[in-house]
């Protein structure tokens, strides 16, 4: 497999897919440790590396490698992994139409658009959050921000279980297709923030402006996958926030420094 971009997700395809290779901009030694044989961008003779491969997009838009890049890549098999951020503020599944109302937004479906050219599959995805990183590591170091009274819904994905939709997509889905990836308990913003404050046992966070928190933590989504799911036969290992969370706070307590 090829990883056009590594990061959390290409790192758990990387312990899914062992003999992955990743591009990387200037962190070769970081993914040799992970097992990743690296590639550095600047030099990647993409048509070369991408000829019938199975090959993973991941990298944000910038505005010119993905134009580059997808006029290049010769994969058999290709998903580009985009975001929900690209529908508006609505109950989301397959067939709704995206809706881009901000700059990100519509960077990331010009992006689907060039991929889309060359046969890839788009996954979609709600908020990634694993093992050392998401809402519960910022709630744990007192770094998160609730939007406005924290009644936005939020979807999310647990990254082992968007590594799972990403290498079905690659097995079993069709070019072209758009799939999402999220778990089955789309949650008030501030019923997760509270879920994670009674974990950790740490102060609740504060609660700001929607005009001043991050863009993407001011959305209100409700993302449904089950079609994906089923057509994929993809079953979630974290089907709710409420077991990924607390498996990721579990392997942080028990791990060696934990």
């Amino acid at each position: 497999m090829i990883l056009l971009g590594v990061g959390r997700l290409g790192e758990a395809l990387a312990r899914r897919s062992p003999g992955c290779v990743g591009t990387t901009r200037a962190r070769p030694d970081t993914l040799r440790a992970l097992g990743i044989t690296p590639v550095l961008a600047a030099e990647a003779d993409l048509e070369a590396l991408t000829k019938d491969r199975d090959v993973v997009v991941s990298f944000p838009p910038d505005g010119e490698t993905d134009a580059r890049w997808s006029r290049a890549c010769a994969a058999r098999r290709l998903v580009y992994v985009s975001s929900t951020g690209v529908y508006s503020d609505v109950e989301v599944d397959e067939h709704t139409p995206a809706r881009a109302t901000t700059p990100r937004a519509r960077a990331r479906l010009d992006a689907e658009t060039l991929w889309r050219a060359r046969g890839a599959m788009i996954v979609r995805s709600a908020a990634i959050y694993g093992p050392g990183f998401g809402l519960h590591e910022r709630v744990r170091a007192g770094a998160h921000v609730v939007p406005g009274d924290g009644s936005n819904v939020i979807s999310r994905v647990h990254v082992d279980d968007l590594a799972a939709i990403v290498a079905a997509a690659l097995a079993r889905g069709r070019p072209g297709a758009t799939y999402l990836a999220a778990d089955l308990a789309p949650a008030r913003h501030g019923d997760v923030v509270d879920f994670v404050v009674a974990l950790l046992g740490v102060p609740p966070p504060r609660s700001a402006p929607p005009s001043q928190v991050p863009e993407t933590l001011r959305g209100s989504r409700s993302v449904d996958p089950t079609a994906t799911l089923r057509e994929l036969g993809v079953t979630l290992s974290y089907p709710s926030f409420r077991v990924g969370v607390a498996a990721c706070l579990d392997a942080a307590a028990s791990a060696p420094n934990g």
